[in-house]
């Protein structure tokens, strides 16, 4: 928490690739909440204006999944979904796994612990 008492966020950027992404675009809206699984990586690099090292953090996602309730999801509705630009000729593509295809599992509202 900060000094005026309000929760901070933060957003950190998650890296998804092919039929994980296509699914995600199609299926979650921008704002929906979601679970992700996989690897953190951070990369460093130099500021060439300040000259200082800098670092960035990202996920490489192995799963994604929707937390949302129907409820939450009718909201959405009118929502465009988020475009998911990358580049095909991305080295860390070439190196992916893809083991599985995405599968959204959406439970009944009952179905929830809480």
């Amino acid at each position: 928490m900060g000094n005026d008492g309000i929760r901070k966020t933060d957003f950190i950027p998650c890296v998804v690739w092919r039929k994980q992404a296509e699914n995600l675009n199609k299926y979650i809206p921008k704002g929906a909440l979601i679970a992700v699984e996989g690897s953190i990586r951070v990369s460093s690099f130099d500021d060439n204006i300040t000259g200082q090292k800098k670092f960035s953090t990202e996920i490489n996602c192995d799963s994604v999944q929707f937390l949302d309730s129907k409820k939450d999801n009718q909201n959405f509705k009118n929502t465009n979904s988020m475009d998911f630009d990358y580049d095909r000729n991305n080295k860390e593509d070439e190196n992916y796994n893809d083991k599985q295809d995405f599968d959204i599992n959406i439970e009944k509202d009952d179905d929830l612990i809480f």
